[in-house]
């Protein structure tokens, strides 16, 4: 027990991501009931992203909520699978639960990031609430969409000139 914790108080589960893929459980104190001694719990994570490469494309696909908690994470994965410098960075979102400002913000550094490396970014099967957040904050022309991963694959913008 945590010497420094208020006694008869516990802290809610919480999960902290490691590497993409690589999922570190967190295990908090949580009370049993009053008077009891807190014990260890271990909780879920409330974002799980995985990268898989698909010939000279990486599609860095994420399951849960884009929110505070879990944009570190998020951005690991991102960064990690940029600095791999894919051909074709596929974001699949059709997992993503919940996605607030955090997640729009993460996205759109990810795709300035992109856009300077000469990585084209786009995104796969948001869901309707993802594209909402995404049309209210008139960020949508920004990101190429796909209905599939498959799709999304077939995606080579032309050449642009390097100026």
């Amino acid at each position: 027990m945590n010497r420094h914790e208020p006694e008869g108080l516990g802290s809610l589960p919480a999960e902290r991501t490691g590497p993409p893929g690589e999922p570190t459980r967190g295990s908090l104190l949580v009370p049993l009931q009053p008077g009891a001694r807190p014990r260890r719990a271990t909780a879920l994570p409330c974002l799980v992203a995985e990268t898989v490469r698909v010939g000279d494309a990486l599609v860095c696909s994420f399951t849960g909520d884009m929110i505070l908690d879990s944009e570190p994470a998020a951005a690991r994965a991102l960064g990690a699978a940029l600095d791999r410098r894919p051909a074709l960075l596929a974001v699949d979102l059709a997992g993503v639960e919940l996605f607030t400002s955090t997640g729009l913000n993460l996205l759109l550094t990810v795709r300035r990031r992109a856009l300077d490396a000469g990585v084209p970014l786009v995104l796969v099967a948001p869901s309707t609430r993802t594209m909402r957040v995404l049309e209210l904050t008139e960020t949508t022309a920004l990101f190429p969409v796909h209905a599939t991963a498959e799709e999304a694959l077939r995606h080579r913008p032309p050449d642009t000139p390097s100026g």
